[in-house]
C-alpha cells in the first residue's frame, strides 16, 4: 500500500502530536491506533479524529484545519489582543464596563429591595452610614456599633443575630447616587 500525499493539514498533525506514538493518540482520540497511523500517513482524517485531537491536546482547530492563528487554545486570547486595533479594543473595554455598571446597578436595586423587605418584616427603620463610614445622625442599626473616635476600623462591628447581620451587609455595599431612568 502506497502513502497518500502528505498535505499541510498532516504536517499541523504531526506538530501536534509531537513524539507521541500511534498508540498514544489512539488512546488519547479514542481512535484505533492503526487508524491514527493511517491519517498520519497521509489518509484524510476523520473530522471526529480532528475534534478529538483538538479536544486531547488543547489545539486551536483554526490552527490545524487552515494553519491561521496560535497553535495552542490558551494562546488564543493573546493573539487575539495582540492583533486587534486599537479601536476595536476601546469598544470592548467600553462595552465591558457598561455590563458592569449594568450589574452594579442591578445590585444596588436588589439590595434596597432586600432592606425594604427587612424593614417591613419589623427591622429597624434607622439610616444607613454614609459612604465614608460616618453615622448618620440617628442612631446606628440595632445589633451594629458604630465605630468610636479613637478607633482605627470604621467598620462596623456585627451583633450575633441573622437580622443584625443581613443590615450590616446591605451597609456594606457601597452608595452611590443613582443614575436617571433609562
Amino acid at each position: 500500500m502506497s502513502t497518500a500525499q502528505l498535505t499541510p493539514l498532516h504536517e499541523r498533525l504531526r506538530i501536534a502530536a509531537g513524539t507521541r506514538s500511534y498508540r498514544q493518540m489512539g488512546d488519547l482520540t479514542n481512535t484505533n491506533h492503526e487508524t491514527v497511523r493511517r491519517y498520519m500517513l497521509g489518509q484524510s482524517p476523520s473530522a471526529e479524529f480532528l475534534a478529538a485531537t483538538c479536544d486531547a491536546l488543547e489545539i486551536n482547530a483554526q490552527w490545524l484545519l487552515v494553519g491561521s492563528g496560535p497553535m495552542r487554545r490558551g494562546e488564543i486570547r493573546s493573539h487575539a489582543l495582540g492583533e486587534a486595533k486599537v479601536s476595536e479594543l476601546l469598544t470592548a473595554m467600553s462595552n465591558t464596563l457598561e455590563r458592569l455598571m449594568d450589574r452594579v446597578e442591578r445590585l444596588e436595586s436588589f439590595v434596597q429591595m432586600l432592606e425594604v423587605h427587612y424593614r417591613a418584616q419589623g427591622g429597624d427603620s434607622s439610616p444607613l452610614p454614609t459612604p465614608s463610614g460616618q453615622w448618620a445622625n440617628n442612631p446606628p442599626i440595632r445589633g451594629i456599633e458604630a465605630p468610636g473616635p479613637g478607633d482605627d476600623d470604621a467598620t462596623p462591628t456585627l451583633a450575633r443575630g441573622s437580622k443584625e447581620r443581613a443590615a450590616a451587609i446591605a451597609d456594606a455595599v457601597p452608595k452611590r447616587p443613582r443614575s436617571a431612568p433609562r
